[in-house]
C-alpha cells in the first residue's frame, strides 16, 4: 500500500462521520438512548420529593448537572458521528447502559451508591470521548477538540471518583468542583500546555440537529412531569388534588408554549445562520441554558406532589378537629 492510498481504518472512520448538508434527522438509535432519561428525570423528581429541604434541592441540582453533562456531551458526539453506523451504535448502546446504571444509583448517590455513580459517570465520559477521538482522527477540524477535552475529562474523572470514595459535604464539594471544571474548561476551550485552546469556530457544529435533540430532551422532561401529575391524581381524586392537577397541567402547557412556540424556533434560526459563531452559540444555548427548562419541568411535577401531601395532611387535621360524626346527625 502506497502513502497515497488510505488505510482501511481511515476509510471506516470516514464513513462514521455525519453528512454536512442540511439538518440531519434524529435516528432511532439516538431516540433509544433518550429513553433512559425518562427514568432519570423520574429518579431526580422522586429524590427531591424525598429530600424537601435546601440541601435536597442543592443535591438534586448537582445530580441534574452531572446527568446533563453525560447527555449533552453524547449529543455533541452524535452531531459529528453517524449513529446508525455499527461502531457508533455500539458506543451509544454502551453509553445507554451506563446512563441506566447512573440513574439507578441516584436515590443513594450521596450514600451507599455514591462510588457506583462516580465510576459509571467516569466510564461513560472517558470512554465516549476516547471513542470520539479515534473516530475523527483523520479530520483535523474535529480531532483537536477531542484531544483538548480528553485530558480535562480525565482530570475531572479523578475528582469524581474521589468524591465517590468520601462522604457527606466532601462528596458534594468534589462533585460540584467537577461541574465547575467542566463548565470552565469548555468555556475557555480546554487549554493545554503546548496545544493552546480548542476554538469553537472549528467545531463543525450542525446547530439545527443540536436544537432538535435538545427539544427532544425537553419533551422527555415535560412527559415525565405529566406522568407524575397524572399518577398522583389517580391516587388522590378529590377537589384539592384536582385543582392542583389543573394548575400543574397549566404550568406544563405554559412551559411547552414558551419553549416550542417562542424560544426554540427563534434560537434555532439564529444558531443555524450564525456561521463561524455557531459553535460558540451552541455551547451557551445547549450546554448551559437548556438545564433551566428541564429543571422547571421536573419542579412542576414535584410541586404537585408536595401540594397533594400538604392537602392530605390538612384534610386529616380538619377531620380530627371536627371529631367523629354523630350517627344522629
Amino acid at each position: 500500500m502506497t502513502r497515497s492510498e488510505p488505510s482501511a481504518g481511515a476509510g471506516l472512520r470516514a464513513r462514521l462521520l455525519r453528512p454536512r448538508h442540511g439538518v440531519q434527522p434524529t435516528t432511532s438509535t439516538e431516540l433509544f438512548f433518550d429513553l433512559v432519561f425518562i427514568f432519570t428525570i423520574t429518579q431526580l423528581s422522586h429524590y427531591l420529593i424525598a429530600h424537601l429541604d435546601w440541601r435536597g434541592v442543592g443535591r438534586t441540582a448537582l445530580l441534574l448537572a452531572l446527568v446533563w453533562l453525560v447527555w449533552v456531551y453524547t449529543t455533541w458526539v452524535t452531531n459529528w458521528l453517524q449513529p446508525d453506523q455499527g461502531p457508533v451504535r455500539a458506543m451509544l448502546l454502551g453509553v445507554t447502559l451506563g446512563s441506566l446504571l447512573l440513574s439507578a444509583a441516584i436515590p443513594q448517590a450521596f450514600g451507599a451508591t455514591g462510588l457506583l455513580f462516580a465510576v459509571t459517570y467516569v466510564s461513560v465520559q472517558v470512554g465516549r470521548t476516547a471513542f470520539g477521538l479515534w473516530a475523527v482522527r483523520d479530520n483535523p477540524w474535529l480531532v483537536a477538540g477531542f484531544r483538548q477535552s480528553l485530558p480535562w475529562i480525565a482530570g475531572t474523572s479523578v475528582v469524581m471518583v474521589l468524591g465517590g470514595l468520601v462522604g457527606g459535604a466532601a462528596r458534594e464539594a468534589l462533585w460540584t468542583a467537577v461541574v465547575v471544571l467542566e463548565v470552565v474548561g469548555l468555556s475557555i476551550g480546554y487549554p493545554l500546555p503546548g496545544r493552546g485552546r480548542s476554538r469553537p469556530e472549528r467545531w463543525m457544529v450542525e446547530g439545527g440537529h443540536l436544537a432538535e435533540r435538545c427539544a427532544a430532551f425537553v419533551l422527555i422532561a415535560l412527559g415525565e412531569s405529566i406522568l407524575i401529575t397524572g399518577s398522583t391524581l389517580t391516587q388522590h381524586v378529590d377537589l384539592v388534588t384536582s385543582g392542583a392537577f389543573l394548575l400543574a397541567f397549566a404550568g406544563s402547557v405554559a412551559l411547552w408554549w414558551v419553549y416550542f412556540a417562542r424560544s426554540a424556533p427563534s434560537a434555532t434560526q439564529v444558531i443555524a445562520s450564525a456561521g463561524e459563531r455557531t459553535g460558540a452559540l451552541s455551547r451557551v444555548a445547549f450546554n448551559y441554558l437548556h438545564q433551566a427548562p428541564v429543571a422547571a419541568c421536573a419542579a412542576a411535577a414535584v410541586l404537585l406532589t408536595v401540594a397533594v401531601i400538604v392537602a392530605d395532611r390538612w384534610s386529616g387535621r380538619a377531620v380530627q378537629s371536627r371529631g367523629p360524626r354523630s350517627p344522629l346527625r
